[in-house]
């Protein structure tokens, strides 16, 4: 339902990375094999004509349960910004990891900001719904620097 709820009203393209050929996304050794299937799904899409400008992830991922390391994702975050594009991390699940996981969860927020572009393009979102089991409560959070971001929410809500 990802897709839908992204794009349904928004006009949004979603443009799918497979990772299959990933060993393992969720392991840090991963990342630049993870990191490649990016560029490559943004290579190909700029191809037709399509500008990634985000790139979406949920962690701990879902339905796995597993959390990609903080190094994977700083990794990513380094990605984005140097292609300009905006790292959201659906956390909604944040409390709800499997045990086992050779990650414990790791925020995106845990990632030290080193400019200005690098905060400013990374976002959290958080909700009740799924940790604490609260599914009829709307209510979620989004945690950004990005200023522009946080006068359009303002707008809105």
């Amino acid at each position: 339902m990802l897709d839908f709820d992204l794009a349904a009203r928004t006009g949004i393209v979603p443009i799918p990375v497979p990772v299959s050929r990933v060993g393992d996304p969720f392991n840090s050794d991963s990342a630049t094999e993870l990191e490649r299937a990016f560029s490559d799904a943004v290579r190909d899409a700029a191809a037709r004509g399509v500008r990634c400008r985000v790139l979406f992830l949920c962690n701990p991922g879902n339905p796995q349960g597993r959390c990609y390391s903080s190094s994977t994702l700083r990794k990513l975050l380094h990605f984005c910004t140097r292609h300009g594009i905006h790292l959201v991390a659906d956390e909604i699940y944040a409390l709800s990891q499997f045990d086992g996981d050779s990650n414990p969860f790791s925020s995106v927020l845990s990632i030290p900001g080193e400019n200005s572009r690098t905060v400013d393009n990374m976002h959290c979102l958080y909700g009740l719904s799924k940790d604490f089991g609260l599914g009829g409560l709307r209510m979620g959070f989004i945690v950004t620097r990005n200023e522009q971001l946080r006068t359009a929410l303002e707008r809105i809500s």
